[in-house]
């Protein structure tokens, strides 16, 4: 059924309502940064789509009762539970270093920044509620990880610093933003 023209202007104003006031643009940008948290914390990729990373295989004690998701009994070297004068082991000891530690502690070997899902959690809620900023001629979309008891901001600029590819959008994921937003755009005006 065709619009009357007064149904068009409406639709145009509420439109152009739309963009101005960011809501559509948040949504967008909320989605590219959902695409990103998928490529960094479930396929393990930079933004070239190298692996972010290696897990160290240098033997190494992990107190698992505390640094695992997965609650896992407290073994030395040995194989023992407990020490010669009998008092537990607080550790687990892994001959195959970090990357054991996290297939066995269920989070697959192949690189990946999740473990409890923390920094994941606090990634994703930051594509929630990003900070829009308007001026005159842009609008730009400020997204934020914040920093708390789960996620020590300490944690937080650690893994930005260490990981600095993995926190950068793909061309894919540019090239995608860029269509949904020229989608945006040219549907409001239609």
């Amino acid at each position: 059924m065709a619009m009357t023209i007064q149904q068009y202007i409406n639709k145009l104003k509420k439109n152009a309502e739309d963009l101005q006031n960011g809501r559509a643009f948040v949504s967008q940008v909320s989605q590219t940064i959902t695409e990103q948290a998928d490529r960094i914390f479930t396929d393990g990729l930079d933004d070239r789509g190298r692996p972010i990373g290696n897990y160290s295989t240098r033997p190494t004690y992990i107190n698992t009762m505390e640094a695992s998701p997965k609650k896992l009994p407290a073994i030395g070297k040995t194989g023992q539970k407990k020490f010669k004068n009998g008092k537990p082991h607080k550790s687990t000891y892994f001959a195959g270093g970090y990357r054991q530690f996290k297939q066995r502690a269920g989070r697959g070997g192949k690189f990946n920044l999740f473990l409890f899902g923390n920094f994941n959690r606090a990634f994703l809620a930051g594509a929630v509620r990003p900070t829009l900023l308007t001026e005159p001629t842009r609008m730009v979309a400020l997204f934020a990880i914040k920093a708390g008891v789960d996620n020590p901001s300490g944690k937080v600029q650690g893994l930005l610093e260490r990981y600095p590819n993995a926190f950068k959008l793909s061309i894919n994921e540019k090239v995608n933003h860029r269509d949904r937003i020229s989608r945006l755009w040219n549907n409001a005006f239609k």
